[in-house]
């Protein structure tokens, strides 16, 4: 499965990913294997991984490979980092 790191707590090994197939989000836990590789995740890096349903919750069970998120600024879609995004005017064609 690929998935995007939505966010990661290091000190807890707890965190949230988006899944590709667009259902239930999964978890990281302190069981997840292949933290140990990964100096720390942060939130947009991607993974692929094996997961498990337990108890109606999706896990990841183990990280396959991981890339690092685009850098800030960057000018692959540089309209997803901007800061004050919610504070843009919006053109007048575009409005709704």
């Amino acid at each position: 499965m690929l998935g995007v790191i939505m966010w990661y707590n290091k000190s807890t090994q707890a965190g949230m990913v988006w899944c590709e197939d667009g259902s239930e989000y999964a978890s990281i836990s302190s069981f997840t294997k292949g933290l140990d590789v990964i100096e720390s995740l942060r939130s947009g890096d991607m993974i692929t991984f094996k997961e498990k349903w337990l108890c109606g919750s999706r896990f990841v069970m183990q990280i396959t490979s991981f890339t690092r998120r685009i850098k800030q600024n960057s000018v692959a879609c540089p309209e997803l980092f901007l800061p004050n995004a919610a504070n843009m005017n919006i053109h007048p064609a575009l409005e709704g």
